[in-house]
Formats: C-alpha cells, structure tokens, sequence
C-alpha cells in the first residue's frame, strides 16, 4: 500500500514536471501534400458516411474492399491530417506499433 501511495505521487510530480518543462512550446506543424483521394475510397466513403445506396457487394465488386482509411475517417482530409501525426510520432520513435500507418491502407478482412 505504501509503494503504490509513493508511485501516486511519482507520477504526479513527474506531470508536473513534464509541464513546466514543455511551458510555452509549439507543436511542429509539418507541411503534408495531400495526395488525391482514390476512386475507390471516395466511393467508399459515400457509401459509409453519406448517402449513396449502392448495396456493399456491388462496391466491392467494382473496387475491392475498402480500406481501413475509409471506415475509420468520414473524409479523406482527416486521414491525411491523422496520417501526418502518425508519421511524426513514427519519426520521433513514439509509434506503438509501426505497422499502424500501413493497417489503415490495408483493405478490411471484411466480416
């Protein structure tokens, strides 16, 4: 009981700690082309996030199954916007699992 008491206040020194030494700093906005969005993934999305009523085989007959990208973001700026931020945290080594960039541009296993 003592420890976990003792760590409690560890880690709150350590947060105040990070905070005053990270007082007044600025994110580093990284400049992205953003790179067009697929066919298939704007129809895709339509069909997700909008209204299109075309029925999911027929999409996945004419383009494949979608990508994660496409279920996980309602349009494609806010996956180049996330895809940013996943490159800089990759870059900076704090990426929990480095194939999370590459998971998103994979297709869906389906059900």
């Amino acid at each position: 009981m003592a420890s976990t008491r003792a760590l409690n206040v560890a880690v709150a020194e350590q947060r105040r700690l990070i905070v005053e030494v990270y007082k007044g700093a600025k994110p580093k906005r990284v400049q992205v082309d953003p790179e067009p969005e697929p066919e298939a993934d704007r129809v895709w999305r339509a069909r997700y996030w909008g209204n299109l009523s075309v029925s999911d085989d027929e999409l996945e007959r004419r383009y494949g199954a979608p990508t994660w990208a496409v279920l996980c973001y309602p349009t494609h700026a806010e996956w180049i916007e996330d895809d940013a931020r996943l490159t800089r945290l990759a870059q900076d080594g704090r990426l929990a699992s480095p194939t999370a960039r590459q998971d998103a541009r994979e297709p869906h296993p389906g059900p």
